[in-house]
């Protein structure tokens, strides 16, 4: 923690030192926006810190490549439980026919009631199938 002892250690701010620092200028930050900032206070770089979370590296501003999906997948939402949502997740995870949906394990990106919808309809398939 800084201590000040002497007056001369304080930062002054009145009308003095704000005209010492040029007059003011309206710099745009975009859609039609700005901020009014002293002519000074653009000559100097802003210090950022190397530790700063909130910017990116430049590879994460790069955008991903479209996933590709099939024309047509099997309508997921037929299954009781099981919404459009829950339909585009199975798409989302490379899952698109009601086979993929039969071999796939617990899907962690579901919710619990999901999983059991999906549990539910596997034993009622695998009945189907053996009678």
């Amino acid at each position: 923690m800084a201590v000040i002892k002497s007056k001369d250690q304080f930062p002054v701010d009145n009308q003095a030192s704000r005209l010492a620092k040029g007059k003011l200028v309206t710099v745009e930050t975009g859609q039609g926006q700005g901020v009014k900032v002293y002519e000074a206070d653009l000559k100097q770089k802003p210090k950022i810190p190397a530790d700063n979370k909130i910017l990116k590296p430049a590879s994460a501003n790069k955008a991903s490549a479209p996933v590709d999906y099939p024309v047509q997948s099997d309508p997921f939402d037929e299954i009781a439980g099981l919404g459009v949502a829950s339909a585009r997740a199975l798409n989302a995870h490379q899952i698109f026919t009601f086979d993929q949906l039969a071999a796939a394990g617990e899907l962690d990106y579901l919710s619990a009631r999901v999983n059991a919808s999906i549990e539910a309809w596997r034993i009622e398939v695998y009945t189907k199938m053996s009678d």
